[in-house]
């Protein structure tokens, strides 16, 4: 199922709270994003610490599961600049993770697939969903759409989703001209896999993928930055209004 994500969630009660917007009649789950790092893995703090829990606190921040109702993705979205032993982070961030975790997003430059392949399979009895997130420095690694699309066929049958996202949690507003080429090369290539973007996405900016959303219609839309305060917490209302317009904007695309 397509989703609708607000990463950067520090509090159990702010995923309790969020995932009860979500209708009964509706075409999206809520994609609940808690922030990860290799530091943070390690016991460590990080420099955004209001966005990047300390590993020990991660399994409660998570609410229900995408079994349960209302339905909820809960995925951790871990960067880490050591890939070398990618497979053994993974297995500690399902352990940190908790029951309620349902998967992961790896924050990095076109990780192994056979390392996620065997993350996978380690984790076949669980149903652990896995995203792939295309930042600015895959981008740069490949050259066009077609690129794009031989690169991810490495990954298919392994992967359950592949965002596109040039912002990196900085606000870097989406751009609907750059990203509609690689989106219709993904789509026209009918990968095993669905497809989201993020940048810059907010209550104020869900314009901003309106057009993408009309052409494909079961695309997940993902946010952060513009969800936060001045103190770079979560604003509760402001996520409160992307999730409910962004389930709004989905279903009227949904129905174009």
């Amino acid at each position: 199922m397509p989703y609708i994500g607000v990463t950067g969630v520090m509090k159990r009660e702010e995923s309790s709270y969020l995932s009860r917007l979500i209708p009964r009649d509706g075409c999206r789950q809520l994609m609940v994003g808690v922030l990860a790092s290799l530091n943070t893995l390690r016991g460590k703090g990080h420099n955004r610490s209001n966005r990047y829990p300390l590993s020990c606190a991660m399994a409660d921040i998570f609410f229900g599961t995408h079994s349960s109702w209302p339905p909820t993705l809960n995925l951790i979205h871990y960067a880490t600049n050591e890939p070398d032993t990618l497979y053994d982070q993974l297995v500690e961030v399902d352990r940190q993770g908790g029951w309620c975790c349902d998967g992961v997003q790896l924050n990095m430059v076109w990780p192994q697939a056979s390392v996620l392949e065997a993350y996978r399979m380690r984790n076949s009895w669980a149903e652990r969903t896995i995203v792939l997130q295309v930042g600015a420095g895959a981008f740069r690694a490949i050259h066009s759409p077609k690129e794009l699309v031989q690169k991810i066929h490495e990954y298919e049958g392994i992967i359950d989703y592949v965002l596109l996202d040039l912002s990196g949690g900085l606000e870097k507003s989406l751009d609907e001209n750059c990203l509609r080429p690689y989106l219709e090369a993904l789509y026209g290539a009918s990968l095993a896999l669905r497809v989201g973007v993020a940048g810059g996405l907010g209550p104020d900016t869900l314009h901003l993928v309106e057009p993408l959303l009309v052409a494909f219609p079961d695309l997940s839309i993902d946010a952060e930055s513009k969800l936060r305060n001045s103190d770079d917490c979560l604003d509760i209302v402001r996520a409160e209004e992307y999730v409910k317009q962004g389930m709004v904007l989905c279903n009227h695309c949904a129905v174009q």
